[in-house]
């Protein structure tokens, strides 16, 4: 029981998909070029090749479990389940850890790669198949009439806005050439706050119309601002990101010192209205591989 009421306890942790996601930034940035930072990237590849499932179920038929040999789920290897999105997430951790940095030994082998690519392929749902074609239709049809996605994972339009004009990146629709990725960039752009940033309320799981958060919030405008960044053309996108670095680094500032603030700030949420306490992740020690903030050198 907390101070709100009943709670739960989701997962046992959220390892792999912070580790995954920190690992895609500190390459991003040219963090992981710096000698300093070796030995972190090292870890992380460690323990996602400890944390990968290397086995299926036993008696995965009769208790209706899909495969899992090869997945990556949202914490350990002990969470058990495969999430799509999270082996995916894996996947692109790797290949970066072990294709893009020359000091990082190969873990994960091309045969453990390619089983997690041959169960992805089994998942697609029947109204998004022949894999990309189709797939691309279908975040076309889902468009909100105002132009942005409902995210059923997170909070809420601007995640799900992020990662549909980013994927329509990877098929060069961009804001001046696609109504759908101008349609949705213009949505972000109508939801910016005064302040220059960006907050959406968990409520907007709830009720599928977006609901302003009463505050900037950093997760949230980091989100718009990587759509835009996607979205748009070169011209604008230097602009943008000029912006986004005053804006984040800026609301750093004020927020990650106070965790009261950011205690008071629900940034996650699952399957429509189910909200996430994430503030743990800001007092995680990275120190043994799992995650890597204290380690790294900025």
């Amino acid at each position: 029981l907390g101070s709100e009421g009943m709670v739960m306890c989701v997962t046992n942790g959220t390892q792999n998909w912070d580790t995954g996601l920190t690992v895609l930034a500190v390459i991003e940035t040219g963090l992981a070029d710096d000698p300093l930072n070796y030995q972190s990237m090292i870890h992380a590849l460690e323990f996602l090749d400890d944390t990968q499932i290397k086995k299926n179920p036993k008696d995965s038929k009769r208790c209706y479990r899909d495969n899992t040999l090869g997945t990556w789920g949202f914490s350990t290897r002990e969470h058990g389940y495969n999430v799509s999105d999270c082996s995916s997430l894996g996947l692109e951790a790797v290949l970066n850890l072990q294709n893009k940095l020359s000091y990082t030994p190969k873990l994960v082998s091309k045969e453990r790669l390619c089983q997690i690519i041959d169960i992805l392929l089994t998942m697609q749902n029947s109204d998004g198949g022949q894999i990309t074609k189709r797939a691309i239709q279908y975040l076309y049809n889902s468009q909100d009439e105002n132009g942005g996605w409902y995210g059923s994972w997170a909070i809420c339009f601007t995640y799900a806005t992020m990662f549909v004009i980013q994927c329509l990146k990877n098929y060069e629709e961009t804001y001046e050439n696609s109504l759908v990725v101008k349609k949705g960039c213009d949505f972000l752009i109508s939801k910016q706050k005064e302040d220059g940033g960006w907050g959406e309320s968990y409520k907007s799981c709830d009720t599928e119309t977006y609901i302003h958060h009463e505050n900037l919030q950093v997760v949230n405008t980091a989100f718009a601002l990587l759509a835009l960044m996607a979205g748009q053309d070169p011209a604008r996108a230097a602009y943008i990101q000029n912006y986004a670095n005053k804006q984040i680094m800026g609301a750093m500032a004020g927020l990650v010192y106070n965790l009261e603030v950011i205690t008071n700030q629900i940034t996650a949420a699952e399957l429509h209205n189910t909200n996430l306490d994430r503030t743990g992740a800001a007092n995680y020690d990275f120190k043994d591989g799992a995650t890597m903030w204290q380690e790294l050198t900025i």
